[in-house]
């Protein structure tokens, strides 16, 4: 009984990770050896992509396999912001990021972080499906998804990773 319980609690937990179809998948592991997070890009059937489309909606979730401080996830993103935009898109979005990082908390082994976006809603980041934050401001969405999915996202396998099936289906069959 306590067998069935606990699968049936842990397939609705990650049912309700998202209601979007996965697109791909990309495991980070630190020096290449050592994994820290799976990131997990949801999309609808009908998006083209490869790239942010602020008329539909986009899930990414990341699945831990070590404890992450929050101060690590903020700085982390930092360093992503700060090597790839533009300094005025960082000032312009400074109140956002300062709410989106006053939300982050510590992470360990199987939390699960959520960045959802609806185009009628904007992002909201839920921790194991809790939600902690919703940022509407246009453009936002965007700018912060592109840490992961831009064009020189870092490291770069990870784009290609996220984007797999959009790419597949864009490609010309051989």
């Amino acid at each position: 009984m306590k067998t069935a319980t606990l699968a049936l609690l842990i397939s609705s937990f990650t049912a309700n990770a998202s209601d979007l179809p996965l697109n791909g998948s990309f495991q980070y592991r630190y020096l290449g050896m050592i994994p820290i997070f799976n990131a997990d890009l949801h999309l609808p059937n009908d998006y083209t992509g490869p790239s942010f489309d602020p008329d539909k909606p986009v899930d990414l979730v990341f699945r831990y396999y070590r404890s992450v401080s929050k101060e690590q996830l903020i700085r982390q993103a930092e360093i992503a912001l700060n090597s790839r935009r533009h300094p005025g898109d960082i000032e312009r979005f400074s109140k956002q990021l300062a709410k989106l990082n006053s939300a982050y908390r510590n992470v360990n082994r199987g939390d699960r972080y959520r960045l959802n976006y609806k185009p009628t809603n904007g992002m909201a980041l839920f921790l194991n499906e809790e939600e902690l934050v919703t940022i509407t401001r246009d453009g936002f969405p965007a700018f912060y998804f592109s840490i992961w999915l831009g064009e020189d996202a870092s490291p770069s396998n990870m784009r290609k990773s996220l984007w797999a099936d959009i790419m597949q289906k864009q490609s010309p069959t051989q």
